[in-house]
């Protein structure tokens, strides 16, 4: 019966124990999901350009692996920041390929993305808008964005 007894103690203690770590660890996870995400930093739209047309042009391959990324700004309208992610060795063709795939998906509605002469990508509005080139990750790829 002593065994019995000592058993069902450390039995008892064991499980209190271990509903104890059970119970903390919700807990702690409740609180690491109730922790709001960063947000993201404001982009800064003062001292813009403003085109009906933009041309975005691709020299050379891509020597790495990276992402560039634009930033659209219609007239009262938030900006729209896109990402186009670029695989090493990429072809300046093919960088504008993906380039124009990736804006015609993101941009807002109305925008129209097309291809020009291989290595170029047009953005057009009926209104004046913004492009900008926010950043390029990518090796060796130089890019200008030109009024037209």
């Amino acid at each position: 019966m002593k065994k019995l007894a000592l058993f069902t103690a450390a039995f008892l203690a064991s499980s209190t124990a271990a509903f104890a770590q059970d119970a903390a660890a919700p807990s702690a996870t409740a609180a690491s999901e109730a922790a709001p995400a960063p947000a993201q930093a404001p982009i800064d739209t003062s001292g813009l350009s403003y085109s009906n047309k933009w041309r975005v042009k691709f020299d050379n391959r891509a020597d790495s692996d990276g992402e560039i990324t634009f930033v659209v700004v219609l007239k009262d309208a938030a900006p729209v920041s896109i990402v186009v992610p670029i695989k090493k060795g990429t072809s300046e063709n093919s960088i504008a390929s993906v380039v124009k795939d990736t804006l015609k998906k993101s941009v807002p509605k109305g925008v129209k993305v097309e291809r020009d002469d291989g290595e170029d990508v047009l953005v057009k509005y009926k209104d004046r808008f913004s492009l900008t080139l926010k950043g390029n990750t990518v090796k060796d790829l130089d890019i200008n964005l030109d009024k037209e």
